[in-house]
């Protein structure tokens, strides 16, 4: 996990935290559905996704730019600052799929419960 945490670069720690504060926020959503809690959850998500594709494109740029001083033969060393990269990415679509899922059952328990009120 360290590795992956330190060859993922700086942009991995705050993508991590809002992807975790989402997934938290759906937890309590799925357990205990609150319309006000699906915005909140749904904007810590989106910003989680696009830190971590800043976190991979700044960590592209960066491998990009050592490849000048790289011999020709050697240039495939650029598919391992690729790897690292997207890092990020995965760290971002990680917790987001099971935020997704998960703000999703309590979306559809709140929806049931309307129902059940309204008949």
């Amino acid at each position: 996990m360290s590795d992956f945490l330190r060859e993922a670069g700086w942009p991995v720690y705050p993508t991590l935290i809002m992807g975790l504060a989402a997934m938290l926020l759906a937890i309590r959503h799925a357990l205990i559905p609150q319309r006000s809690l699906v915005p909140l959850c749904a904007g810590l998500a989106g910003a989680a996704l696009a830190m971590g594709a800043f976190g991979t494109a700044v960590g592209l740029q960066h491998a990009a730019s050592g490849m000048p001083d790289v011999a020709p033969s050697e240039r495939w060393i650029f598919l391992i600052g690729l790897k690292e990269a997207l890092g990020c990415l995965s760290a971002a679509l990680g917790p987001l799929v099971f935020s997704a899922l998960l703000c999703g059952i309590g979306s559809w328990r709140m929806a049931r419960r309307i129902e059940r009120i309204k008949e």
